[in-house]
């Protein structure tokens, strides 16, 4: 999908749909915001969204840093895209939820938010998992598969 959209640079393209697999918070913010915002581009079109996979880790163990870093989640491991996610959702207007299946389902749709509705940056400033996992549904605005239609706004 990147090389598709990278080639749709200066061409107008959009796309409906886009799947984020970056493993860090770093490269995952930016891929996101980029698409989003498109740093002018606009890549996403007006009914379009964003999917993140692996936004809920389950343990701290899972959402470690470095795969190569072995612990009691042995192989299994979510990154740190989580973070990227809490990122763009305080510092972005748009309507972002993880779906509570699998290890987080992330989306991040092409609509305003409501204000009454988005996370305060004080909330986990820092990005602990201990934060995050203690405010779980708050900070990752988890929902159940059954709202995710109402949430995505119909589309």
């Amino acid at each position: 999908m990147m090389t598709g959209a990278i080639g749709a640079i200066g061409t107008g393209a959009t796309f409906s749909t886009i799947f984020s697999s970056g493993f860090g918070s770093v490269s995952v913010f930016g891929f996101v915001s980029g698409f989003v915002s498109g740093f002018g581009f606009g890549f996403v079109s007006d009914v379009g969204f964003v999917v993140l996979h692996d936004c809920s880790p389950p343990t701290i163990h899972h959402a470690r840093e470095n795969f190569r870093e072995q612990g009691p989640a042995t192989h299994f491991w979510n990154g740190t895209g989580w973070k990227a996610y809490q990122r763009f959702r305080t510092e972005s207007n748009k309507r972002c939820f993880v779906v509570d299946v699998d290890w987080g389902v992330g989306v991040i749709v092409n609509h305003d938010e409501n204000p009454e509705n988005r996370l305060s940056s004080d909330v986990n400033p820092f990005f602990e998992f201990n934060v995050m996992d203690a405010n779980r549904t708050k900070i990752l605005n988890l929902v159940s598969p059954h709202d995710v239609p109402e949430l995505a706004g119909g589309l």
